[in-house]
């Protein structure tokens, strides 16, 4: 699994100032893929992916705009479904609404 990228709809950089946020990753072969986002007092917010991919890059686009500001942590977990590859990465993001 690799983890490809995270970006806001906002063109000023990497904190997100605007509602829709997304993020791109690959999976390298037939899995079960899980994408979480949970808020700081580690409470799952969205899951906006939850099921069996094929091999292939995705993308998916998580909307923010009833969160509010803060540090968010989005976790994506990849279990194979032809081996015992498991592979889990966490990443940190700050909402800053205006």
């Amino acid at each position: 699994m690799i983890l490809t990228g995270c970006e806001s709809s906002s063109p000023t950089g990497p904190l997100p100032q605007e509602s829709i946020v997304r993020i791109n990753y690959k999976v390298p072969e037939n899995s079960y893929v899980k994408l979480t986002v949970e808020n700081s007092y580690n409470t799952i917010v969205a899951t906006p992916v939850d099921g069996i991919k094929n091999a292939g890059y995705y993308s998916v686009s998580i909307n923010f705009s009833n969160f509010n500001s803060g540090v968010y942590f989005y976790t994506l977990e990849v279990r194979s479904l032809n081996s015992k590859n498991y592979r889990e990465v966490t990443y940190a993001m700050l909402m800053v609404k205006q």
